[in-house]
């Protein structure tokens, strides 16, 4: 048995009309020469539909081959491997938004630190230094209201330490005691005096 072609190509013949052959027939030469313009133009017509036609068919074989090598390579694929490198691939991008996050609190914690400290008004840098080390060990925690019991702290190490903070209190006057009484001193007073334009005595 003859084996069978994978495809079958039908090809129509083409029947070509001439005026003669008509005119054998007995039709009139200018009849029969209209019947083969119109003729020639039907020929023409379907050459090109069939030109379209086979155009559209290799377009549709063109997408089955398409088709079928991504069938093929779906078949070649694990999908064992596939879970595994999509659960990898979940458990990074959790890990790294888990990490960002991290980074994002400790940095508003540690600038919401200094700003307190700061406003405890350290004494200088080494101050402030050593303060924010020991607020950070507290581990207080923040709010949108801010560190919850920090200035209950700040109270009782402010007293503390005050030796590390500006001093708040007002400087003393210096005074000179004669005999039983406290009086500003001698060149202080001279001094405002000299400013207001008073003579003073022994400096005439």
């Amino acid at each position: 048995m003859a084996e069978r072609p994978s495809k079958i190509i039908l090809r129509q013949k083409e029947t070509i009309m001439n005026k003669k052959d008509l005119t054998d027939l007995g039709i009139a030469e200018d009849v029969a020469e209209k019947i083969i313009v119109l003729h020639g133009k039907d020929i023409e017509a379907k050459k090109s539909d069939i030109v379209a036609e086979k155009q559209r068919a290799d377009g549709l074989q063109k997408q089955l081959d398409e088709a079928g090598k991504t069938i093929e390579g779906f078949k070649k694929l694990d999908p064992e491997a596939l879970q595994k490198s999509a659960d990898e691939w979940k458990l990074q991008a959790e890990t790294a938004k888990a990490d960002a996050e991290k980074q994002v609190a400790e940095y508003k914690r540690s600038t919401a630190a200094e700003r307190f400290v700061e406003s405890l008004k350290p004494k200088d840098q080494l101050s402030k230094s050593a303060i924010l080390s020991e607020f950070m060990k507290k581990d207080f925690k923040l709010d949108d209201a801010g560190f919850q019991g920090a200035n209950e702290w700040a109270t009782t190490f402010k007293t503390e330490n005050s030796a590390h903070f500006i001093s708040e209190s007002p400087l003393p006057e210096i005074v000179a005691k004669t005999n039983t009484n406290s009086v500003i001193s001698d060149k202080v007073v001279s001094a405002a005096m000299a400013a207001a334009g008073l003579v003073v005595e022994g400096n005439k």
